[in-house]
């Protein structure tokens, strides 16, 4: 179902919260990752202070330029995207999504997460 344009607002809205009030600022490609693994990502970015959020990518695009960060072109946001974003420890959640590739790469695993735009 398409966004109305207040619910996009709203979005954008909540964006520009999550680049404004984070430390460092990650968007990731994900590439098929299973539900179960995607569940322990979030459970540990959850105890080290992180975030984790599946964004639309326009309206993110929007929020990045109404922030005044960085601009993100549209081409580099093909497939699925979200956000990463660290509040304290501002390392801790990568290492998180890190130790999550490894896992993937040792587990010879054709899914895992791509680094795509950092702030």
């Amino acid at each position: 179902m398409a966004l109305t344009k207040q619910r996009k607002l709203e979005l954008a809205k909540e964006y520009q919260n999550y680049l404004k009030d984070a430390k460092n600022v990650v968007v990731i490609r994900q590439k098929w990752i299973p539900v179960d693994a995607m569940t322990e990502v979030r459970k540990n970015l959850f105890d080290q202070d992180g975030l984790y959020k599946v964004v639309k990518k326009r309206v993110l695009l929007k929020s990045v330029e109404s922030a005044k960060i960085d601009k993100v072109e549209l081409e580099t946001l093909e497939g699925s995207v979200a956000v990463l974003c660290a509040y304290e420890d501002e390392y801790a959640p990568l290492k998180v999504i890190q130790n999550q590739n490894k896992a993937f790469k040792k587990g010879k695993k054709e899914y895992g997460f791509e680094y795509v735009w950092w702030r």
